[in-house]
């Protein structure tokens, strides 16, 4: 681990600690960023989510997760639209151990 990469850490480490102990929530979700990918704090007074390390305010949880997923290369057709072009899935078969050939002899 580089030098940079250590201060950078004790930086983000140092911060989210004192986030905590102004009451703020460590949340399961990281930043969106994807250099970043810190743990994601909440404020109890007034619902922000905010990343100390890239220092991004977020106004609510799902708006840093709506941050992170990108947009859809084309729009989903709605009901009775056209049919996608990819075929659809085929059909998962379970096979007994025992007969398929490539798991070897069973006693």
């Amino acid at each position: 681990m580089s030098d940079l990469h250590k201060e950078r850490v004790n930086n983000n480490v140092t911060s989210l600690s004192k986030k905590l102990l102004e009451g703020w929530t460590l949340l399961s979700e990281s930043c969106p960023d994807p250099s970043c990918n810190v743990p994601l704090v909440k404020n109890k007074a007034h619902s922000k989510v905010f990343c100390v390390s890239c220092e991004k305010t977020y106004g609510s949880v799902m708006e840093a997760l709506s941050a992170a997923t990108p947009p859809p290369s084309s729009p989903i057709p709605r009901r009775g639209g056209a049919p996608s072009a990819s075929p659809p899935p085929s059909p998962v078969r379970f096979v007994n151990a025992q007969e398929d050939p490539r798991l070897g002899p069973f006693a």
